[in-house]
């Protein structure tokens, strides 16, 4: 089956917990949004980072080569809308958000080889023992319908799409599922750069 071609990465959350743009954090060099888009790049992926447009973004971020920016088509929706903006520009995304530090390409290539063997359904939710990770989880235009409507009628939360006809869960593999932390706060960023490397 063919697999997806692009990687939605949602930027467009406020920061306000982390106190300043998580996306903007730096590791050897290089910000978390940068190494996301370059990890998107090398699995072949086409990079949309959704909720910002790229003069947000430091100058000298080369995060900014080559990927396409798109704000929320209705601002203010979290995740749920940026998912919604993000499937009127690709017929499917991966879907990630910005303070994955620990996403890279072997992660990246699992989910799009992973929702190329379910291209059937409307989406595949990956979970791992915490629950539903809807933020490393494929998603297909096929759902938009169900996602307006969730967005009319008040409900952002992303979980809930589990409900919906079409939606397959995967389990991730017990190697995978450590790099899915995401770092909301000054010390879970203080937390992640102390982790062991390798």
């Amino acid at each position: 089956m063919t697999p997806p071609h692009c990687l939605a990465i949602m930027a467009g959350g406020a920061s306000t917990r982390m106190g300043r743009d998580k996306s903007a954090l730096v590791i050897a060099g290089e910000t978390v949004l940068a190494r996301l888009c370059r990890a998107g790049r090398a699995c072949g992926l086409r990079v949309l980072v959704i909720g910002r447009e790229a003069r947000d973004q430091p100058d000298a971020d080369e995060g900014r080569a080559d990927a396409t920016w798109l704000v929320d088509l209705v601002p203010g929706q979290g995740p749920l809308g940026g998912l919604a903006t993000a499937l009127q520009a690709a017929e499917s995304v991966l879907m990630i958000g910005c303070d994955m530090p620990a996403l890279g390409e072997r992660e990246l290539g699992w989910l799009r080889d992973r929702a190329a063997e379910h291209a059937d359904r409307d989406a595949l939710l990956c979970e791992t023992r915490g629950g539903i990770e809807p933020l490393f989880s494929w998603y297909h235009r096929r759902l938009s319908p169900a996602i307006v409507q969730r967005l009319r009628d008040g409900k952002r939360a992303l979980h809930d799409l589990a409900e919906e006809a079409g939606v397959a869960r995967l389990a991730v593999p017990d190697w995978l599922a450590p790099s899915l932390v995401n770092v909301n706060t000054p010390a879970e960023w203080t937390a992640f750069l102390a982790r062991p490397r390798g």
